[in-house]
């Protein structure tokens, strides 16, 4: 094998040809295993699930149920409007009640998901509880305080 260098900036100098000579390279890898060595590989597991379904909870409807306090000892115009909400979402309510005196209320038979709650007076905001979460057969006191 041959291989010709270049000399360049140079003008005086010629190419002179270089001649590479590959040396004898040898790669030698031992295994030190006992070949006489048994192993035991399972190609082939198998694996065994046991489900085991509890159905016993017929009524998967949860409650929310609260009192709204409030915070000063003023009068607040009534009547005080709760809304409930599925989600987030505004656009259609679920459920509206008006507030009695006592300012008690109660949302029965929901799915489970979660639930916002406004509290609103002749169309002003008057509170807003979002990410309220009902389990299957849960119940949920939620108090609200208004300021």
């Amino acid at each position: 094998m041959k291989i010709h260098k270049e000399y360049r900036g140079v003008k005086d100098r010629k190419k002179s040809p270089i001649e590479i000579v590959p040396r004898e390279q040898t790669n030698t890898q031992e295994n030190l295993q006992d070949m006489d060595q048994n192993q035991n590989v399972d190609v082939k597991p198998a694996q065994f699930v046991s489900v085991t379904v509890n159905n016993q909870i017929e009524n998967f409807t949860g409650k929310i149920t609260g009192y709204v306090y409030k915070e000063r000892d003023e009068a607040y115009p009534y009547p005080i409007n709760i809304i409930l909400y599925f989600g987030n979402y505004r656009k259609y309510p679920i459920d509206q009640k008006v507030l009695d005196k006592n300012l008690e209320f109660a949302f029965e038979e929901l799915p489970p998901g979660f639930y916002m709650i406004e509290l609103n007076s002749d169309g002003q905001l008057l509170k807003r509880i979002p990410n309220i979460k009902i389990l299957p057969n849960q119940n949920i006191h939620q108090s609200i305080i208004l300021e």
